[in-house]
């Protein structure tokens, strides 16, 4: 067990060295090169990091790696965005991962007795999200206009939304150091895919930087959140003193 355990360790560690390399490789690709080859370097971190997790963790969470997988194509398909099925695709599977992480988490939490966290921070929050997400049209002004995109994001980010919502009562629910890696994973995931529509539409090439760091940093607390032995152990005994 123990060698099992040192094993994950040492996998963790691999995967955040890959992960510093993988930054510093999307930062100078977004700041040297055009748009279309920082794609293709993100599919290539992005392969390199889930691919590396799912071979050196094959067994259980099949929900978690299916999602990863959907973000993975994902990226592939950000080749194709500029035209109409790529761009479909891009915000459909993107909304797919999100659904996949949503779903299973609410199954891991359906156990636990439901107990309402402050309904006027959640109804203020959750107002907040949704007031920003229909007034992305407005913020980004003629560059959307006319264009289906933006109800795709409207769909993809109520995706996003619901997800944050589930990852906060998480939190509040089992409080955990666990519970927060995730939280921080679904917050560094939306402001990747925030940053990047606001990049791509606005024109404005330094937020890719964000884009690539916040979602090597999202794939990296996605990982120990579902691995990292102490997280798990962590969680399991703040579980059993719920019960």
């Amino acid at each position: 067990m123990r060698d099992s355990s040192t094993q994950d360790y040492n996998s963790l560690r691999y995967i955040v060295y890959l992960a510093l390399v993988s930054a510093v490789l999307s930062c100078s690709t977004i700041l040297y090169t055009s748009l279309f080859t920082a794609r293709l370097v993100r599919i290539l971190y992005a392969t390199v990091l889930i691919g590396f997790y799912l071979i050196r963790f094959k067994k259980g969470k099949k929900i978690f790696h299916l999602a990863l997988i959907f973000f993975w194509m994902r990226d592939v398909c950000a080749i194709y965005y500029e035209a109409n099925l790529g761009v479909f695709f891009y915000f459909g599977l993107g909304t797919v991962a999100y659904l996949l992480l949503f779903f299973k988490q609410l199954k891991n939490l359906m156990h636990l007795k439901f107990e309402a966290p402050s309904i006027i921070a959640t109804g203020l929050f959750t107002l907040a999200c949704f007031i920003i997400l229909f007034n992305l049209k407005y913020l980004i002004g003629d560059a959307s206009e006319g264009s289906i995109v933006i109800y795709y994001f409207y769909f993809f980010g109520t995706s996003i939304i619901v997800l944050i919502l589930l990852s906060i009562y998480y939190y509040y629910r089992m409080g955990s150091l666990r519970a927060l890696v995730f939280s921080f994973a679904i917050f560094s995931l939306m402001i990747s895919d925030v940053s990047s529509y606001f990049g791509y539409y606005l024109g404005v090439n330094p937020l890719f930087l964000i884009t690539g760091v916040f979602y090597i940093i999202a794939l990296v607390l996605l990982i120990n959140f579902l691995v990292r032995p102490s997280l798990i152990s962590e969680e399991n005994r703040i579980e059993n003193d719920l019960f």
